[in-house]
């Protein structure tokens, strides 16, 4: 898929009267409570001082959706534009990057939906809430999608660290990428290559969420308890008032 169709799909998707506007309390509350997740399943990588930077990284970058659809029309543009200043790897991982970021729009959208018309969530969130949701969308193959474009779009950003002067790259196409409307995407590279270097070797980090991912999916898809393997007897709830 390319670039532009992912984002005409999800811009498309926002002329419907269903899809939530960024601010929503609900749409925040989900949003928060998988980032919230996320740090509770990895906080190992959190704590360690060679992956705390990926783990970051992850949760605040490559998983937290960032809306590239209101820019639709010029995306083919900017795209070009890049590709004279940028290598062909950086290329790729931002490709896979803006796949990732407008498939987990649309998912997250279609899953507060659910939550909010099927599951009866108002102001509170729980993890059988969410698994109910997250069985009721029905949506197994793009799940599986997201989380192969996780691995694809962070092994990406990792591999740009081994480009000669990559650094010098990153640094010289910082204002011509803020020109261009791309100065979230130049601030995803810059950000990841950081924090891959200090990790050095990324692979065991986005083996352990994938291997973690898939599993969490197939019991939620399954419908067996504690999805996420927190222990029985500890729980995962937040209100809206805990992040509005």
């Amino acid at each position: 898929m390319t670039i532009a169709h992912s984002t005409q799909s999800v811009f498309s998707q926002q002329q419907n009267e269903n899809w939530l506007p960024p601010d929503n309390p609900q749409l925040l509350l989900l949003r928060n409570w998988q980032i919230q997740r996320l740090s509770h399943t990895y906080a190992e990588f959190k704590a360690s001082s060679r992956y705390n930077l990926a783990a970051d990284f992850f949760l605040n970058d490559i998983y937290s959706p960032i809306g590239f659809s209101d820019r639709h029309h010029e995306i083919d543009h900017i795209y070009n534009l890049m590709r004279r200043i940028l290598p062909e790897k950086m290329l790729k991982a931002i490709a896979a990057t803006v796949e990732l970021y407008n498939l987990t729009e649309e998912v997250d959208q279609k899953l507060v939906r659910i939550l909010i018309d099927k599951v009866g969530m108002t102001n509170i969130l729980t993890v059988d809430m969410y698994a109910t949701g997250y069985r009721a969308c029905d949506n197994y193959v793009e799940r599986v999608r997201q989380l192969d474009l996780i691995v694809k779009a962070g092994v990406g950003v990792e591999g740009i660290t081994n480009i000669p002067l990559v650094a010098t790259t990153i640094r010289i196409s910082r204002i011509p990428a803020r020109l261009a409307g791309w100065a979230d995407i130049h601030g995803f590279l810059e950000r990841g290559l950081e924090a891959f270097r200090r990790a050095k070797d990324s692979r065991p980090f986005f083996e352990s969420i994938h291997e973690h991912e898939m599993q969490a999916l197939d019991n939620m898809f399954s419908s067996k308890p504690d999805p996420f393997g927190f222990g029985l007897d500890e729980t995962l709830v937040f209100a809206i008032s805990d992040f509005c």
